[in-house]
């Protein structure tokens, strides 16, 4: 249960991942679900606080420079796949 608690809180462990190693344990189905909503709770009070600040303030410029930078972001991600995927 505490594996499954820790391994919701880091972003960059995948959440399937989780679910199916979690699968074949004799975890009970409901400290399984416990635990997965007691690891998802901070991620998305952050989330919902992290967007309210957005849209509460009139930082307008703000708003149009975190779009561009993650339009970028994916721009370069998407240019590096091609590229490997085309060696």
């Amino acid at each position: 249960m505490l594996a499954t608690f820790v391994s919701r809180l880091v972003p960059f462990i995948p959440f399937d991942a989780v679910s199916y190693a979690a699968g074949p344990t004799p975890l009970a189905f409901w400290r399984f679900f416990i635990a997965t909503l007691a690891g998802v709770i901070p991620t998305a009070y952050l989330i919902a606080t992290f967007g309210e600040v957005l849209i509460a303030t009139d930082s307008r410029g703000l708003t149009v420079a975190l779009i561009l930078v993650s339009g970028i972001t994916r721009v370069l991600i998407l240019a590096k796949l091609i590229l490997s995927w085309h060696r």
